[in-house]
């Protein structure tokens, strides 16, 4: 198993706690489900640990709402314990923080960023991965190493990985046929967005016909496309003989240029 794929461990309580830890994504979430399952067969209301998850894809909230709807059908609850702030950023951003009950959310001990934020200018990365699913961590961190350079916000931040983390699992899984084909990414910073490319040999689809999710009945098909709309300023899709590309982007809420410093002449010049 890889290290960084999600492990689940259950204490029957009561209440019933399930203990998540690593990252939570579509390579983990038929044990997810199962391991809920069996924490509900206790009696009470359910407790999910997050204290030690690093990541959680659309897949992840996909099957956590929909443990957490049927549940309130038994007029029982599903508590999240010590969630963090990507976790719950992404709750409130698409609107699903009311299905649960959160106790102890370390956003608050979070400090927050600075009200504003500077340009420190071009920044640029390109590279390649072959279509293997363990390479999967590494490339998003790459894209969240440009993206700091930006001085986005801290939910600014969780908002970008998340994004990437769904464009490169959707590149993985619906664009490549073999592990050796291969996943580009391309990030630029341009002084004001972040842009992000993703492109795979696939043949690609139509996404004017990707539904908007039904909230009380989520799927994991289409829920990551959602999440990527939720969570950027911007998207498109190109489809040719590349293959398919999807390009992102987002701004910082809170943009300064940098202030000139100006040479013993006299001369303005931005600041680095």
């Amino acid at each position: 198993m890889p290290e960084d794929l999600g492990t689940f461990s259950l204490d029957p309580g009561p209440p019933p706690t399930l203990k998540l830890q690593g990252e939570i994504d579509f390579r983990c979430t038929s044990r997810l489900q199962q391991a809920l399952r069996q924490a509900a067969v206790h009696p009470g209301d359910v407790r999910v640990d997050l204290a030690e998850v690093s990541f959680v894809d659309s897949s992840g909230y996909a099957v956590l709402v929909e443990e957490a709807t049927r549940l309130s059908g038994e007029k029982r609850r599903l508590e999240l314990l010590s969630p963090g702030r990507a976790f719950l950023n992404t709750l409130n951003v698409a609107g699903l923080r009311h299905y649960f009950v959160i106790r102890n959310p370390s956003e608050a001990a979070s400090v927050p960023p600075p009200p504003t934020s500077t340009v420190r200018g071009w920044q640029h990365s390109a590279f390649a991965i072959p279509c293997r699913v363990n390479l999967l961590s590494m490339a998003r961190e790459r894209v969240m190493a440009v993206a700091q350079s930006l001085y986005f916000s801290e939910n600014e931040l969780c908002e970008i990985e998340l994004a990437a983390g769904e464009a490169l699992s959707n590149a993985l899984r619906h664009g490549c046929r073999e592990e050796e084909q291969q996943i580009k990414v391309e990030c630029v910073v341009d002084g004001s967005a972040l842009t992000v490319q993703v492109n795979d040999p696939g043949h690609g689809f139509l996404p004017e016909r990707i539904p908007m999710p039904d909230l009380e009945a989520l799927q994991e098909g289409g829920m990551g496309i959602h999440f990527m709309r939720l969570m950027m300023d911007e998207i498109t899709y190109r489809f040719d003989e590349r293959g398919t590309t999807v390009e992102m982007t987002k701004r910082p809420k809170n943009l300064h240029p940098a202030p000139e410093e100006r040479d013993n002449k006299g001369n303005s010049h931005p600041s680095s």
